[in-house]
């Protein structure tokens, strides 16, 4: 049996995300985040959800440094994790998450600048003489 399915929590969470009015996809990420995260913490209890931003911290090094995942990827927990603690659990940071965070991935131009193409052509090839 599943920790965080026999939870009354898990339960109670999904009724304060509409008062938000976030899309139904979004809540359903919110709570597959948070459910996640009672996880990984194999949290039984409510006192458990003390210290949530040194918890959140760890959770999102986590996801850094065992899974390699992208920093877009930690986004998603840490908002949910954080929607969590300040809506449901009243809870505020003293301080700004400050986690490990995964090196953003570098965007190559997909098209080439004006001026390119016709170097690129006035440019001899090598290796083609006739």
């Amino acid at each position: 049996m599943s920790i965080a399915k026999s939870s009354t929590f898990l339960d109670e969470f999904p009724e304060f995300i509409p008062l938000h009015d976030y899309s139904i996809h979004t809540e359903q990420t919110c709570c597959n985040q948070v459910e996640n995260f009672i996880q990984f913490y194999e949290m039984k209890t409510w006192g458990e959800f003390s210290e949530g931003q040194i918890r959140i911290e760890a959770v999102l090094t986590h996801l850094t440094g065992q899974r390699s995942v992208y920093s877009s990827i930690q986004t998603q927990p840490m908002n949910a994790l954080i929607f969590l603690y300040k809506h449901n659990l009243r809870q505020q940071f003293d301080k700004k998450i400050n986690a490990e965070r995964a090196c953003k991935s570098i965007k190559i131009p997909v098209a080439l600048p004006r001026e390119k193409p016709s170097q690129i052509i006035a440019r001899p090839i090598s290796g083609f003489e006739d």
